[in-house]
């Protein structure tokens, strides 16, 4: 009996440890790696969901040139001439009780040099409102905002580019902020908080050549 007991006891912990894949790499759209450039990507913390505090991370597979750092959640490397190209690989969440979660994901290697940005992010923030910093903006509570960017916000080498909007930690934009990819323009009206706002630090990538 005593032992059953025990048992019971612990049931509800192993039910409760889980881990599960939660948001895809293709969905935060890495950046393109590029041939002899140092690579270095930073995963959103809401990629794997868990009941642990701390998850630890690894790659289960994948190119030598590819590494993972748990801590930072950062996968960099340099890759070669002749890893130009698809490149997959398996990313390993591993939480309490030993539970673990793989997220098989890709990134493309490219011997192109890539779309470069360019412009004065400070200058564009500036026109939509009060500025807090080089590229933070101040909104009051329940206040609509209107942010456009410059068409040639990125140099291509004459090539056309597609674009998407995520916050800097590669999670969606909140649904108070809407993003034109047509014409670089972001708009919305901000939360009734209360107090004064900062417009969270977005992410605007170019995501295609064409």
């Amino acid at each position: 009996m005593a032992r059953l007991l025990l048992a019971a006891a612990f049931l509800p912990n192993i039910i409760r440890a889980y881990v599960q894949a939660n948001y895809p790499l293709s969905s935060q759209f890495p950046p393109v790696a590029h041939v002899d450039t140092i690579f270095s990507f930073q995963f959103a913390p809401t990629t794997f969901q868990s009941d642990s505090n701390r998850l630890q991370y690894s790659l289960v597979s994948g190119p030598p040139w590819l590494s993972l750092d748990s801590k930072s959640r950062t996968l960099s490397g340099t890759p070669g001439a002749d890893d130009a190209g698809e490149v997959s690989f398996t990313i390993a969440a591993a939480g309490s009780a030993g539970v673990v979660a793989n997220m098989d994901s890709k990134l493309l290697v490219s011997k192109d040099t890539g779309p470069k940005a360019q412009g004065n992010v400070t200058q564009v923030l500036s026109k939509a409102g009060q500025i807090s910093g080089p590229r933070t903006l101040s909104i009051k509570p329940s206040s609509t905002f209107s942010i456009s960017f410059p068409s040639d916000s990125f140099a291509a080498n004459d090539k056309s580019l597609s674009y998407i909007a995520l916050l800097s930690d590669r999670t969606p934009l909140p649904a108070w902020i809407s993003f034109d990819s047509s014409s670089l323009h972001f708009a919305g009206t901000s939360p009734p908080t209360g107090s004064t706002v900062c417009l969270p630090a977005c992410a605007l990538l170019p995501i295609s050549i064409s």
